[in-house]
């Protein structure tokens, strides 16, 4: 029985698949013949072209430089994209800023209700404390209603709202 090496030094096989003149299928011996079954490394056509015959400019023509643009136009995106998480994050923390302020000052409005204040010169004081101008601040009763607006330095968004009320439990 021949060895690999030996029917690939006589009959000048360099591929690692080994057939006989017989048709053998897919056998581990075939004959005298000792070989390995493999995947055929017939090439495949490319999306219907054949690989050697098939040329990417002649296809899509000139396309020098179109990876610069395209890589320009992923960075603006992902710019736009970080630009737009940001102005949500603002908007976000002033809303919060702005809602802390009017309670705090409708907290101390009533407070300063109950202690026999006008309640909205308290009210106005926090707010200022807070970085926030009261809009509106009305007394009913025992209760303190104040509307501030809130500044904000970054972003599109220029100024935060928010309506608070504060008064004793009783008041309602």
């Amino acid at each position: 029985m021949k060895t690999l090496g030996e029917l690939r030094d006589s009959r000048g096989f360099s591929g690692r698949r080994l057939r006989d003149s017989r048709s053998c299928g897919d056998v581990r011996f075939c004959g005298d013949v000792r070989f390995r079954p493999t995947v055929s490394r017939t090439r495949r056509p490319l999306l219907g072209f054949d690989r050697e015959e098939f040329s990417w400019r002649e296809h899509f023509g000139e396309e020098r430089g179109s990876g610069t643009v395209m890589a320009v136009g992923l960075i603006l995106l992902g710019l736009s994209l970080i630009l737009g998480v940001a102005q949500v994050g603002v908007a976000a923390a002033g809303s919060a800023a702005a809602h802390s302020a009017s309670d705090l000052a409708a907290i101390a409005g009533a407070t300063d209700l109950l202690a026999g204040g006008s309640g909205c010169g308290k009210a106005r004081e926090y707010a200022s404390k807070n970085q926030a101008i009261v809009t509106s601040c009305q007394v009913s009763g025992w209760m303190v209603t104040v509307e501030v607006v809130k500044p904000l330095d970054f972003g599109l968004v220029r100024e935060a709202r928010s309506t608070s009320r504060a008064g004793p439990e009783f008041a309602g």
